[in-house]
């Protein structure tokens, strides 16, 4: 789905609400990030994951403010359990999310295409990757060589992070000046 569409034009107080949630959790998860080595930004992650709830929980079993699957939670340091589950726990939920966002950009070498194992697991951008010959992710949407799904959930977090004032997308982790990745939304507005 389109974020803007989908939330810009018909539901701006869904999103309002969902980025003043956000804003809220921001003393909480903003240190982890940093801690983690993962830019602030990628906070805006949780806007379109659970719009900032911390016990949104999907159809495919994703739980918590991360949206994160039982064995990505497991194999990240959460207790996920039918008594317990950590991915309910803002902090340590953000940890482990943290820590894997980290590991996709370590595999990946870029923020965007970091979102987009996210979202769609590290396979499947793998695959997208080596079937391209690129490493690119406007390329591989491009070329629809990834899913539907991660084609627009990418740009939407890029749309809560320009909502968010975030105008260029850091480079590597610890990094906290401006860099050369620049993303822009069509149609944007902030």
């Amino acid at each position: 789905m389109d974020f803007d569409r989908r939330y810009r034009p018909t539901t701006k107080l869904g999103l309002s609400a969902a980025m003043k949630r956000l804003g809220q959790l921001r003393p909480v998860v903003d240190p982890i990030l940093q801690s983690e080595g993962v830019p602030v930004e990628l906070s805006s992650v949780v806007v379109v994951e659970s719009g900032g709830m911390p016990n949104a929980l999907s159809p495919k079993g994703a739980l918590g403010l991360w949206q994160l699957m039982p064995d990505t939670g497991r194999r990240y340091g959460l207790v996920v359990g039918p008594y317990r589950d950590e991915r309910l726990d803002v902090e340590k939920s953000t940890h482990a999310a943290a820590r894997y966002l980290r590991d996709l950009y370590r595999q990946f070498g870029s923020w965007t295409l970091a979102l987009a194992a996210y979202n769609a697991g590290e396979q499947v951008v793998q695959r997208a990757v080596d079937r391209a010959g690129a490493a690119d992710f406007p390329q591989l949407s491009n070329e629809r060589i990834l899913p539907q799904e991660t084609r627009s959930y990418v740009p939407a977090v890029l749309s809560v992070m320009q909502l968010s004032g975030s105008r260029d997308m850091p480079i590597a982790p610890h990094r906290k000046t401006a860099t050369n990745e620049v993303f822009a939304v069509s149609d944007a507005q902030p």
